[in-house]
Parts: structure tokens; C-alpha cells; sequence
């Protein structure tokens, strides 16, 4: 094994292989960053780190948003570059972002939690896959409270989540794997919904 158990955080698509996820490096990004009491990470925008300001609109914006009958919906996307699953299931999950008119694309963020190993994969993988959505920073030391609190045990996992946090439905990946052309938008009124 190449880390102790403290590292140890999931096992990644056991049914193919029992491959431990075995912590590395930590970058600390923004150590004056308050966290937001509905999300406790450092949140990045558009393969840049948001300054505590930025994110803190972000939220403030979602929070407001919560009064608004239309407010916006959370996706949490956990995945990773060397991921082969992942790099299938992107791709789908951005067309599928994408069909999406503008109104319901501005009701609908989503959040990537990545489980690259390194910072630069992170940043990589995001330029060279993922539309311009947040994401937590490779090394942010609340990445494992996500996998925990979502029970994220294999990558690719799509969560709907709600204003506090909780997974109203974690069956969207198969909804947006499932999604033909021009079902994007039905899709989304399912899950608008459940909310």
C-alpha cells in the first residue's frame, strides 16, 4: 500500500478494480478564506481561484436565490481526469448543460469536486472537459467532508442537492446518461420538482 489508513479515502469503481484513493499533496489555497454557513470550501470559477469576495456573492447569491420560486438548483459532480468512466460521463454531462435554454442553465450550477491527484490534472482536466462551472480546489481540506457527507464511494457520482446541503435525488446521473436529444429540458423539470 502506498499510504497509510489516515489517507485512505474510497475505493474507486470497486466492481472493475479495488484501486485505493490514497491522499496526497495538500495545496492550501486562500488560508484567509471565511466559509459561507450553507458551504465550507473555497469555491473556483472559470480555472481561477475565487477571492473570498467572489465566492462569498456566489453564495449570497444562491442564497437569495432560495426566495425566488425559480431558485437556482445544485449539482455536486464528483470526478477525476484519469478516471475513464468520468471522461466518458463529462462529455454528456456538458451537452446535456448545454441543451439547456439560458433561463434554466442560469436556475441550474453545478459544483465539480475533482478526485485528480495532483493540482495541475485538476486544472487540466477542467480547461480541457468542463464548461466554466465552480469547483473546489485540489487540496481544499473539505473535499473529504463532501465525499463523506454525499457518500461518494466511486467516480463519476452526480448529486442533486439542496439549499442546505441535502441530496434531494442522487439518481441524475442516470437521468442525464438516459437523456436523448432534446430531453435536457425535461429532465430538469423533474428535478425542478422534487425540489
Amino acid at each position: 500500500m502506498f499510504g497509510s489508513v489516515e489517507q485512505f479515502t474510497a475505493i474507486i469503481n470497486p466492481p472493475q478494480a479495488a484501486i485505493l484513493a490514497v491522499g496526497g499533496t495538500r495545496a492550501e489555497l486562500d488560508d484567509n478564506f471565511k466559509p459561507h454557513n450553507k458551504f465550507t470550501a473555497t469555491l473556483c470559477y472559470d480555472a481561477r481561484a475565487i477571492t473570498e469576495t467572489s465566492a462569498q456573492r456566489f453564495l449570497d447569491h444562491f442564497a437569495a436565490s432560495l426566495s425566488d420560486p425559480d431558485f437556482m438548483m445544485l449539482l455536486m459532480y464528483f470526478s477525476a481526469g484519469w478516471c475513464r468512466s468520468c471522461r466518458m460521463f463529462t462529455p454528456k454531462l456538458r451537452k446535456f448543460y448545454e441543451e439547456l435554454d439560458e433561463e434554466n442553465r442560469k436556475n441550474l450550477e453545478v459544483v465539480w469536486v475533482s478526485r485528480d491527484k495532483e493540482a495541475p490534472d485538476q486544472l487540466e482536466y477542467y480547461e480541457k472537459a468542463m464548461p466554466a462551472w465552480y469547483y473546489i480546489p485540489f487540496g481544499d481540506s473539505n473535499i473529504a467532508g463532501f465525499l463523506e457527507k454525499y457518500d461518494v464511494k466511486v467516480i463519476p457520482a452526480l448529486k442533486l442537492v439542496n439549499e442546505k446541503g441535502d441530496v434531494v435525488d442522487d439518481r441524475v446521473r442516470s437521468d442525464v446518461e438516459g437523456c436523448s436529444k432534446g430531453d435536457a429540458t425535461k429532465c430538469y423539470q423533474k428535478w425542478k420538482e422534487m425540489y
